[in-house]
């Protein structure tokens, strides 16, 4: 089931579909699920997913509900190089923004930066820092909250 919920990538829902979808998930996936993103919402899909939601899900799933207007405000929340992102929803994209800004490192120290100790201060080992250098270079994804350096 958690394979399943990763891959859910929905472009342009209908309400019907994410009735269904959410009716899919198991009733512990559902209490457990943390944040629902709707990407470049429009003000009628914000209206209709509120008022329609309200009556069908818990008042809980509708909080969990979060407005996303950009894919660069996204990257902020998910790490969008580990999803797959629809190509109409790219070109979409550009007509809000040119280009797709990260997280900044400011926002970083302050939300998984505060738990890591010198993270801005002391340089990681040069060969642990080197091989997740290759990895990246490679194409393979990497988080830095996995791998022990504090970069």
């Amino acid at each position: 089931m958690d394979q399943l919920i990763s891959r859910i990538i929905l472009c342009a829902p209908t309400l019907k579909q994410i009735v269904s979808s959410y009716l899919i998930l198991d009733r512990s996936t559902r209490k457990n699920l943390k944040s629902l993103y709707v990407l470049h919402p429009s003000f009628w899909s914000k209206l209709t997913m509120q008022v329609f939601l309200n009556g069908i899900v818990s008042w809980k799933m509708v909080n969990t509900i979060r407005w996303i207007n950009t894919l660069s405000e996204l990257t902020n929340h998910v790490q969008i190089n580990q999803i797959s992102i629809p190509p109409k929803v790219y070109k979409f994209n550009l007509r809000l923004e040119p280009t797709i800004k990260g997280p900044s490192s400011r926002s970083i120290q302050t939300t998984t930066g505060l738990n890591s100790e010198g993270i801005f201060r002391r340089p990681p080992f040069s060969t642990t820092l080197r091989i997740v250098r290759e990895a990246y270079n490679r194409g393979h994804p990497v988080n830095p909250t996995t791998v022990s350096i504090s970069v």
